[in-house]
C-alpha cells in the first residue's frame, strides 16, 4: 500500500500488482534490434507526462501554482 497525498488530505491506495521488467525486456530487445510486439509507452502518454514535469519546473521556478492542461493532449 502507497499514501496518496494532496495538499493536507492523505489517503491509502492499494498497490496494483504488475510485471515492471517487461518494460525494461523491451528495452533490451529494442538495442538488441528484436521487434517489439508494442511501443511499451505511447506517443500521447508520453506528451501528457512531460507537460506535468515542465509545469512542475516552472512552479518551481516561479514560486507559484503552474496549471497544465493535459486533458487537450488527449489523442
Amino acid at each position: 500500500y502507497g499514501t496518496l497525498t494532496m495538499g493536507k488530505d492523505s489517503q491509502t491506495v492499494e498497490t496494483l500488482p504488475g510485471r515492471w521488467r517487461n518494460y525494461y525486456e523491451m528495452i533490451a530487445d529494442h538495442i538488441a534490434g528484436r521487434p517489439l510486439a508494442h511501443k511499451p509507452v505511447r506517443f500521447e502518454e508520453t506528451q501528457r507526462v512531460m507537460s506535468v514535469i515542465d509545469a512542475a519546473f516552472e512552479s518551481a521556478r516561479l514560486g507559484q501554482v503552474v496549471h497544465t492542461d493535459i486533458s487537450a493532449l488527449d489523442g
